[in-house]
């Protein structure tokens, strides 16, 4: 699958879960937005190490 079509199909998924997210009570999004927030920084170390791969791939071409 092209990178394109990765992103077109995880954007569609994400607008489909804030339809869901959005009817839900206010103390359960902001549960699952502490969780999303608690996963982005355990995965920093990761991230950053892919940006900087991703910005030495793109010097090389």
């Amino acid at each position: 699958m092209a990178l394109f079509d990765e992103i077109l199909a995880e954007t569609k998924r994400t607008k489909a879960a804030s339809r869901l997210l959005a009817k839900l009570p206010s103390v359960v999004k902001n549960r699952a937005l502490l969780q999303m927030a608690d996963d982005l920084i355990s995965s920093s170390d990761f991230l950053v190490k892919m940006q900087k791969i991703s910005k030495l791939e793109k010097r090389k071409a």
